[in-house]
C-alpha cells in the first residue's frame, strides 16, 4: 500500500519539478505551529514578568510578523527560496512571495480575532445595545456588518483555498492558493544547479565603498539574526511544543479543590429571588442561562460575565471564580 501510495504521489505531481501536496501542505502546517509557540512563550514570560513582557505579549503578532519578515528577506536575498519552503526543499521564484507569505496570513489573524472580540462583546452588552447604537451609531452599524458578513467571507476563503488544493493535486493548476498565482510565484524543487548559483550569490560582496560597508554591517547582523533562527527551528519548536504540552497537561490536573480555602461565611451581598427563573444580579427573568461551577448558582449571561471579569468571584458565595466556569444551560422553551 504504501508502495502505491508512492506512485499516486509522483503521477499527481508536475513533472516539472514541482512539489508535492503533501510537501506543500507540511510546510503550512509549519507556519501555524510557529505562531501558537511563539505566542505561548510571550505568554509565559508576561505571566511570570508582567512589567518586562506584557507589552510584548500584547505585541505578539507583530513580532511574529517582523521575524518572518527577516527571514524571508534574508532567503530571498542570498538564497532566493522562501525560508519556509526552503525547509521542505522546496523554492519560489519571485519576489512577491515575501508579501503573500507574510502579510495574508497577518491580516487573517486579525480580522478572525478581531471577529470573536466583537462577538464576544456584543453577548456581553447586550442590555445596553440601545445605548451604545444612541453613543456610537456608524461604530455599531460597521460593527454588526462585520459580524454579519464575516462568517460568508470565511466560508468562500476556505473553499477558494480547498478548490486551488484540489486543482493542484490533480494537476490541474501550479498553484495551491489564489495569491501565489496573483504573485505570479510557482513552486519548484530546489536543484544542484540552484544551489551552486544561491552560494555563488550570497558570496559576492566585494569593492564596496565605506558607506556600503557600514550598511552592510547591519545587513550582515540581521542574516546572522536570521540564520541563527533558521539553525535553531527545529530544537526550538520541538520545546516549545513540550512546554505547551506540559502546560496544558498541568492545567488539566488541576480542579476546584486546588483553589484557596475560602473565607469563613458572610452575610449574603445578594438576595436570592424569590421564583427559580430570576436572576439574582438584575432580579429580572433570565436570558441565556447561565450556572456558576463554583456556587451552582443561575444567572443572566451577560450579568454573570460581567460579574466575573469585575470582581472574580460568585457574587452570592464569594467563593473565587474565572469565565472557566460559566456553563451555559440550554433549557426547553416551557421552562
Amino acid at each position: 500500500m504504501a508502495v502505491q501510495g508512492a506512485h499516486l504521489t509522483s503521477t499527481v505531481s508536475h513533472e516539472d519539478d514541482t512539489p508535492s501536496i503533501f510537501e506543500v501542505l507540511a510546510q503550512e502546517s509549519l507556519v501555524h505551529t510557529l505562531r501558537p509557540t511563539l505566542h505561548h512563550l510571550l505568554r509565559i514570560l508576561a505571566e511570570r514578568n508582567p512589567d518586562c513582557y506584557g507589552s510584548l505579549y500584547s505585541y505578539c503578532d507583530e513580532m511574529y510578523l517582523g521575524l518572518q519578515f527577516i527571514l524571508e528577506n534574508y532567503y530571498l536575498k542570498h538564497h532566493m527560496p522562501s525560508f519556509l519552503i526552503n525547509v521542505n526543499s522546496v523554492y519560489k521564484n519571485n519576489l512577491a512571495v515575501c508579501s503573500v507569505q507574510v502579510l495574508v496570513p497577518y491580516l487573517k489573524n486579525k480580522c478572525d480575532a478581531f471577529y470573536e472580540q466583537l462577538s464576544a462583546s456584543s453577548e456581553v452588552h447586550y442590555r445596553d445595545q440601545r445605548q451604545q447604537i444612541r453613543n456610537f451609531s456608524m461604530k455599531r452599524l460597521l460593527c454588526q456588518a462585520f459580524l454579519g458578513a464575516y462568517p460568508v467571507l470565511h466560508v468562500i476563503w476556505e473553499a477558494t483555498m480547498f478548490g486551488y488544493q484540489m486543482a493542484y493535486i490533480f494537476g490541474k493548476s501550479r498553484y495551491h492558493t489564489p495569491f501565489l498565482k496573483w504573485a505570479g510565484v510557482i513552486l519548484q524543487n530546489i536543484s544542484e544547479q540552484d544551489t551552486t548559483q544561491n552560494k555563488i550569490i550570497q558570496w559576492s560582496f566585494h569593492n564596496k565603498t565605506w558607506r556600503e560597508n557600514i550598511f552592510q554591517i547591519g545587513s550582515w547582523f540581521m542574516n546572522g539574526l536570521a540564520i541563527t533562527l533558521s539553525m535553531g527551528l527545529s530544537v526550538g519548536v520541538f520545546f516549545l511544543q513540550f512546554l505547551e504540552w506540559w502546560y496544558a497537561s498541568d492545567q488539566k490536573t488541576r480542579s476546584l479543590t486546588a483553589l484557596p480555602n475560602p473565607p469563613p461565611p458572610q452575610p449574603l451581598s445578594v438576595t436570592k429571588p424569590v421564583l427559580h427563573t430570576l436572576c439574582p444580579l438584575c432580579q429580572r427573568v433570565r436570558n441565556n442561562d447561565t450556572v456558576l461551577a463554583v456556587s451552582g448558582f443561575v444567572f443572566c449571561y451577560s450579568c454573570i460575565s460581567k460579574h466575573i471579569s469585575d470582581k472574580d468571584c460568585c457574587p452570592i458565595t464569594k467563593y473565587p471564580a474565572t469565565s472557566d466556569h460559566l456553563v451555559r444551560l440550554y433549557l426547553p422553551d416551557s421552562q
